[in-house]
């Protein structure tokens, strides 16, 4: 009986791309090890910080005000008004998602509470990226690393830009990766024959698995252009929410992908 990876469709004389192995069970079990934790971590801070350390409110720094006021502003029909009556002074999208949550002090902890939701992906994503370069031991550091980050615990119980615009960054990265690595790209044959350790002759015998690997191909094709899709929406969510920062952030992060590329693809799995 054929290996099961003979059964991936790949490019003309080339091995097929990795394939999801059977440890994925427990990536899973990872995943949601490491978002229990940061989401543990960052809520009991935002708590700490709300109910222990509450000294006249809950918002502290004058940017925290700032994008309040905008996003009251915007919960009202009156656009992105700051305090000193000027108009978009900020990006729209972080004003946006806190108009959600309510006036009043009980608004402010829901959206920090809805923050530390969003935020604690980071270290799934973080974790996600670390196990295609390091398998599952590099993904459980990574999003471990991520979940108790001083850093981003302290900023995700502040209603600023930097915790969820670190978490649409690391999903941009994650979903960027087939899009950059070797192996995952849009160029797979619609069937065996070119390539995968099968013959010409092998899969011309074979219509049955031809119609199979090209079904197998052509869902590929399709989940590669969803990646297209969905990493344009999530640059696009950067640029709305810090464009500035979010363009180095890029632009590093794309740097970090590509030095696996040229390794040939990292462990890819």
């Amino acid at each position: 009986m054929p290996d099961r990876a003979e059964l991936l469709p790949g490019r003309a004389g080339q091995p097929c791309p990795p394939e999801r192995p059977a440890s994925y069970r427990r990536l899973v079990v990872v995943l949601v090890i490491v978002y229990l934790v940061a989401a543990n971590i960052r809520a009991g801070w935002v708590w700490y910080r709300a109910v222990l350390q509450h000294r006249g409110g809950l918002l502290e720094f004058p940017d925290e005000l700032q994008y309040w006021r905008m996003a009251r502003s915007l919960a009202r029909g009156r656009g992105l008004v700051d305090e000193w009556g000027y108009r978009a002074t900020r990006m729209p999208a972080y004003p946006a998602f806190l108009s959600l949550w309510g006036p009043g002090q009980r608004g402010v902890l829901r959206a920090k509470l809805a923050q530390t939701l969003i935020s604690s992906l980071a270290a799934v994503f973080a974790a996600l990226v670390g196990y295609r370069i390091g398998g599952l031991a590099g993904g459980a550091v990574a999003g471990g690393l991520v979940a108790i980050d001083p850093f981003l615990v302290f900023f995700n119980g502040l209603l600023l830009t930097e915790s969820v615009l670190i978490t649409v960054l690391a999903a941009l990265w994650w979903v960027s990766w087939p899009l950059v690595v070797p192996g995952w790209g849009l160029t797979y044959p619609s069937a065996p024959s070119a390539g995968c350790g099968r013959s010409a002759e092998a899969g011309s015998r074979d219509g049955p698995a031809n119609r199979r690997h090209g079904r197998i191909a052509r869902l590929r094709h399709m989940r590669m252009i969803a990646r297209w899709l969905l990493a344009g929406l999530l640059m696009a969510a950067c640029l709305y929410i810090r464009p500035n920062e979010a363009g180095l952030f890029v632009l590093w992060g794309l740097l970090f992908l590509l030095v696996p590329a040229r390794q040939g693809g990292g462990a890819g799995r």
